[in-house]
């Protein structure tokens, strides 16, 4: 399933029956699956994700972009994703149960279509269907642990690391395409830290970053559906891929 698979750009965390890991650590698959069955628990949460994404130009000089990334759920069938690039540039998805809303706020557009009537139709539809680039958005999905062993064939256990203080499951895993690293709290509430995903078949084995902080579980205070003022104009979803392109 191709939203499995893009799940990769928009995160890799994962593991599955099969998937390799020494005797005498501990086991990285039951982590991850922990993590992944933690989150699919939360019937509310949002978090913001600073993301880091290397492109490599045709000189093979490699660049790299920045962009603030929030997400806010409420299940089984409202989301919400903010993202602010390091242009200035900003953009808006709404989920509210039966549409999906694509907002280019600089650009006074948007764009709609209806899905539904859950969390993780509505991101199967935004991959498959719609191609729109959402990064981290297998985090939404209820099924995030059975999605596990659709990503990496590959996972073990790296060793206990600090960030900011607190310690962290280091997690490798892979594929044919990809090498990840995923960073877990080893508290009480296993929550995603850090992910580093190289692309091994792209040119240049580019890199894409995303640390995770404010893990919040209460109800989210954004609104989850999109109401246009007269300054927007309404555009179809191919023409929403022609702005983010001029805007990369």
């Amino acid at each position: 399933m191709k939203s499995a698979a893009a799940a990769l750009a928009t995160l890799a965390v994962l593991a599955a029956p099969g998937m390799t890991h020494a005797q005498d650590e501990p086991d990285a698959l039951a982590i991850l699956r922990h993590a992944a069955e933690a989150l699919a628990a939360a019937e509310t949460f949002s978090v913001t994700a600073g993301i880091a994404h290397d492109a490599v130009l045709d000189s093979g000089f490699v660049v790299t972009s920045f962009a603030i990334q929030e997400i806010h759920v409420h299940r089984p069938d409202r989301m919400r994703v903010s993202i602010t690039r390091d242009d200035g540039t900003r953009r808006e998805y709404f989920f509210d149960g039966s549409a999906i809303t694509l907002v280019e706020p600089d650009e006074a557009v948007f764009a709609t279509t209806p899905a539904g009537p859950t969390i993780d139709d509505a991101q199967t539809v935004t991959v498959d269907e719609l191609d729109v680039a959402l990064p981290m958005s297998v985090l939404v999905r209820a099924d995030l642990a059975e999605q596990l062993p659709l990503i990496f064939h590959e996972v073990s256990y790296l060793g206990e690391r600090m960030i900011r203080g607190e310690a962290q499951h280091h997690i490798a895993a892979s594929n044919e395409a990809v090498d990840a690293q995923i960073w877990i709290s080893a508290g009480e509430r296993p929550e995603l830290r850090r992910v580093s995903i190289v692309y091994r078949d792209v040119f240049e084995a580019p890199r894409f970053t995303a640390q995770f902080v404010d893990w919040t579980y209460a109800e989210p205070a954004q609104a989850f559906a999109f109401t246009p003022t007269d300054a927007y104009e309404q555009i179809e979803f191919q023409e929403t891929a022609t702005i983010e392109e001029a805007s990369e």
